[in-house]
């Protein structure tokens, strides 16, 4: 069945936050009909490591949690900042959605915001690139802020054995907070064996009436912390903690 990126659009945190101020259940906004199981854990498997490196990057050095989480037809795995919490998660047979903010903060007001997402049964549309997901992607944040609007590209190609697009966008003004705060965000997608995978880590700072620059050394390094990105193969009764996915090789 074919799909349309329309149907992708609450993956961008922006989409997401905009569209439930509205009233919209982000579940059945352009739900896309589907059988079968999610395959989502209800919460990922973790263990803690530190990232010294991520400092001389232009970002804070924080200590990371590594986790590993079922996501459709694979293991989505990366590394989380200590002290990032589950705020919430939804799963649909077509779509999969995991936010975590900082201990304290909430979905209605949180200064950072780390979301992963899946789409199932997407990979083989000719018509679907990283690329093109990921512009898709920047352009609700175009839509959302026209006068304040950024982007950067990071890097694009394979990465862990997958194609992946690594991008930054900026809102000067975000809609889902009444202008009073800017929104940014790096963004990474992925196509895997069958299903596109994002992760986004987004933060809200002070609002500009302008395009903000885009501090690139920063969000390598928030990059850095999040890396490896990968995806894994689910092996046949693996349990948890998913050792294949967490010490490969």
């Amino acid at each position: 069945m074919k799909r349309s990126f329309r149907q992708f659009a609450a993956l961008s945190i922006l989409a997401v936050t905009a569209c439930c101020a509205m009233g919209q259940d982000r579940d059945s906004t352009d739900a896309v009909k589907g059988g079968g199981d999610s395959g989502a854990a209800p919460a990922p498997v973790m263990t803690e490591m530190d990232t010294p490196e991520a400092a001389a990057n232009g970002a804070p050095p924080y200590a990371v949690v590594k986790s590993a989480t079922p996501i459709y037809s694979q293991l989505l795995y990366l590394g989380y900042p200590k002290g990032f919490t589950t705020a919430s998660e939804n799963t649909s047979p077509q779509r999969y959605i995991r936010e975590s903010v900082p201990e304290g903060e909430g979905l209605a007001a949180w200064t950072q915001m780390i979301t992963i997402g899946g789409v199932k049964d997407t990979a083989s549309e000719a018509t679907i690139s990283p690329a093109g997901y990921a512009e898709h992607i920047a352009g609700g944040f175009r839509r959302a802020c026209l006068n304040s609007f950024s982007q950067k590209k990071m890097s694009e190609g394979i990465a862990n054995g997958y194609e992946q697009y690594v991008m930054v966008v900026s809102c000067g003004q975000s809609p889902a907070t009444a202008g009073r705060t800017s929104e940014s965000a790096l963004v990474i997608v992925i196509k895997g064996e069958r299903d596109y995978y994002t992760v986004q880590w987004a933060e809200r700072s002070m609002p500009s009436a302008m395009p903000m620059p885009i501090n690139m050394a920063k969000w390598v390094g928030r990059y850095q912390q999040l890396a490896p990105v990968r995806l894994c193969a689910k092996v046949a009764g693996e349990k948890e903690p998913y050792p294949s996915c967490l010490n490969p090789g």
